[in-house]
């Protein structure tokens, strides 16, 4: 046999080609148009110019192979089985196309031959593995469909999808006609949308961990107006009681009303209000409680005076002194050898001494003032605890001058501070005088005395302050 048209060979007709577009074969006396079945099974038979030996296996002809086992085939073409074939997705008489990538890789597409599936099932081989089959649907669901599925029951929708329900179908947020709106997560997780067909009214709900939760109206009918008003207590929150308004103890949504706000806050601190009203407060007055919920004014305090407090309601006071000197003595240097002691309160910081015209008799030499310290009420004074002023020469010489004494407070140092100076007579030049002193006096100093180093006082006088 032999195409018409190929190079000539012996015995060709060499008649002129006649209908064109015509397959036409040469049968071994004249050429015949062959059909296009016929030209596919004979293709394959045709060699270089002359008949051939190749045959098309089935699976490349117009008959499919049939097969018994998905997983053997190897090569690409057309399969088919009038029973179940082992590997398939679903049971029944079908055609697999399998297309041969390479040694080790491959895809099946399987179609049902009927006429009521149009269903495909699609698979892969991956390095000679083959995965699951993967449906390809030839028709949606009538969940998706333009004519949802019904239910008789919500809790059955379960496949994301619109679904009908009746309002005899159980488990929905009012018994009215409407349709559901499944969005799917995970078979434990979803969300539902109801929308009534008899009213318009939304309700939602979820389901968590497996377990249906309760509806929750969106929009029911009364919520709102064309206009877009909104109408208060029909949007599952209901309005608040007078009683829960009073209380103020309500731990879930409500509405309040006008009147119900107006009830809470004269119940919860109308009886504070009256109170403040009552107290005819002036400019400067001040508002405390003498108990609980019960209001006091206290007038506002004297000029200067400062806030404070009795240990059970505010007051005013006196700024407490703090700073400056207060004069504890005046001592005469007239005779003797030793001042009286002068004492110290505790509330004093410093000492502060101040000598005018100290002058001295019956001795000669040089002389001069010592402060003694105490710690006991001047039953003793620290045999070092003394600080000596001035250095005269002579009788009729004079001592003037000031000494602070710092820190008398601070027991557990045994040390102080002492600054000051001396003049001795109008003549000479003042002298620094001070240090630091160190005690054996134990405790905080409460008491100060002066004697002179030689001989008696016969004029003059010490001063002594306290500072805070």
């Amino acid at each position: 046999m032999q195409i018409e048209g190929a190079e000539p060979v012996a015995n060709q007709d060499t008649t002129p080609w006649i209908n064109a577009g015509v397959v036409k074969l040469w049968n071994g006396a004249s050429y015949a148009a062959a059909t296009p079945t016929l030209f596919a099974r004979l293709l394959a038979q045709i060699g270089s110019y002359a008949v051939g030996a190749v045959v098309l296996p089935d699976r490349l002809a117009e008959i499919a192979t049939e097969d018994t086992d998905l997983d053997t085939l190897t090569l690409s073409g057309w399969y088919k089985s009038s029973a179940a074939a082992a590997n398939a997705p679903v049971a029944g008489v079908h055609i697999v196309e399998h297309r041969q990538i390479d040694a080790d890789d491959a895809i099946q597409f399987f179609h049902l031959h009927n006429n009521t599936n149009r269903d495909m099932y699609v698979r892969y081989c991956v390095a000679g593995v083959w995965g699951s089959w993967t449906l390809v649907p030839g028709t949606l669901p009538a969940r998706i469909e333009s004519s949802s599925s019904t239910v008789t029951d919500a809790n059955s929708a379960n496949e994301s999808g619109f679904y009908n329900a009746a309002s005899t179908a159980t488990n929905l947020p009012v018994a009215e006609n409407g349709t559901i709106q499944v969005i799917k997560r995970s078979s434990t997780a979803m969300s539902q949308i109801f929308v009534s067909t008899d009213a318009t009214k939304v309700y939602v709900r979820r389901m968590t961990a497996g377990a249906w939760q309760a509806w929750k109206a969106v929009y029911p009918a009364a919520m709102g107006d064309a206009t877009g008003t909104l109408a208060i207590g029909n949007v599952g929150v209901s309005t608040i009681s007078q009683a829960e308004a009073e209380a103020g103890t309500a731990t879930t949504e409500r509405w309040f009303t006008a009147e119900r706000a107006a009830q809470a806050i004269t119940n919860l601190i109308g009886g504070a209000l009256r109170t403040l009203r009552a107290l005819t407060l002036a400019a400067g007055d001040l508002v405390y409680a003498t108990g609980a919920g019960v209001l006091a004014r206290l007038a506002i305090g004297t000029s200067g005076y400062v806030l404070t407090s009795n240990g059970s309601a505010p007051t005013w006071a006196a700024p407490a002194a703090t700073g400056g000197m207060t004069l504890l003595a005046t001592l005469a240097t007239t005779s003797g050898s030793v001042t009286s002691g002068v004492a110290i309160d505790s509330s004093y910081r410093d000492v502060h001494v101040e000598y005018e015209g100290v002058s001295f008799s019956g001795a000669s030499g040089s002389n001069g003032i010592s402060m003694s310290l105490s710690a006991s009420a001047g039953s003793a004074y620290g045999a070092a605890a003394k600080i000596n002023v001035g250095a005269p020469s002579g009788a009729s010489d004079t001592i003037n001058g000031v000494v602070t004494l710092e820190g008398v407070q601070i027991s557990h140092t045994k040390r102080f501070l002492s600054r000051g100076w001396s003049q001795v007579s109008t003549s000479d030049a003042a002298e620094f005088v001070g240090g630091i002193i160190a005690t054996d006096t134990a405790g905080n100093v409460d008491m100060v005395r002066f004697h002179s180093l030689i001989g008696n006082f016969d004029a003059g006088a010490i001063r002594v302050y306290g500072v805070k």
